[in-house]
């Protein structure tokens, strides 16, 4: 992905406490935290699924994101998941006339 461009992922969480949970989901882009949901409420067997927008505003290999899910309260999160992603610098060749993304 390059610099300032939208990643999009879809986030999901499925409720299998046998009970109706908040949850709110948390992102973190390397030691930032970048965004935390409202509480998502949920009863026993409910889906929930939306689109999530990730930027890296900043060249970086390997960056680390990390989704965190915490049960409303808790200060430990509950579930994680991680991925990885590299952002480098877009650039234009007037020379040529085309621009090629790294």
């Amino acid at each position: 992905m390059a610099v300032g461009q939208q990643g999009e992922v879809i986030v999901g969480v499925v409720n299998h406490e046998y009970g109706t949970v908040n949850y709110i989901i948390q992102v973190k882009m390397g030691n930032y935290i970048t965004a935390t949901s409202q509480p998502i409420p949920s009863s026993n067997e409910q889906k929930y699924e939306a689109p999530l927008t990730i930027v890296a505003n900043a060249p970086h290999q390997n960056l680390e994101v990390q989704f965190l899910l915490f049960r409303q309260g808790d200060t430990v999160p509950y579930r994680s998941l991680h991925l990885w992603v590299n952002a480098q610098k877009s650039f234009t060749l007037s020379v040529s006339q085309f621009v090629h993304q790294h």
